[in-house]
């Protein structure tokens, strides 16, 4: 684990252990998450901008299956078939650009209300967590997802907003 902590540096950020990282932790319920994010995004879907109506999901924006870790700036609110959809995919530039926007914005009125309720957080490591994934999804040649069964080829300017 050492030869990994001192491969990555500062990617993995000091909020988590590097063991949870590298084999996941276990998959925590994200209802204490919900009420603090409705209280940012209202009642919209993130994804489709539609209303939420009450029946909304807390989604991963960065993918449990490529960060296994909980930590509150990656949540978003999504009506169910718009998280189905998306799934284990990376969202799309246009997704990207509003998680930024939202985490610039409110990241650290965010910050304060995760940690006030007990909920792991840390908007550095969720930013560098994002650069890596969207990195590895360019260097595959990987697709993103927009909405429904729509794909598209990533784009390079996800740089822009991820890389300051």
């Amino acid at each position: 684990m050492q030869f990994v902590r001192d491969l990555n540096g500062d990617l993995l950020g000091h909020s988590k252990e590097l063991t949870d990282f590298l084999f996941g932790s276990g998959r925590q319920r994200l209802e204490a998450y919900r009420s603090l994010l409705t209280d940012f995004q209202g009642d919209e879907c993130f994804y489709c901008c539609g209303r939420l109506r009450g029946q909304s999901e807390v989604d991963h924006f960065i993918p449990w299956s490529r960060y296994p870790v909980d930590l509150g700036h990656n949540f978003v609110l999504a009506h169910k078939g718009c998280n189905n959809s998306k799934a284990d995919r990376l969202a799309s530039m246009a997704h990207l650009e509003r998680w930024c926007l939202r985490n610039a914005e409110y990241g650290p009125r965010l910050a304060h209300d995760f940690t006030m309720n007990g909920l792991p957080q840390d908007l550095p490591a969720s930013r560098r967590i994002a650069a890596w994934a969207y990195e590895q999804a360019e260097i595959s040649l990987s697709f993103v997802w927009e909405r429904g069964d729509v794909l598209f080829p990533i784009s390079p300017t996800w740089r822009r907003l991820l890389i300051v």
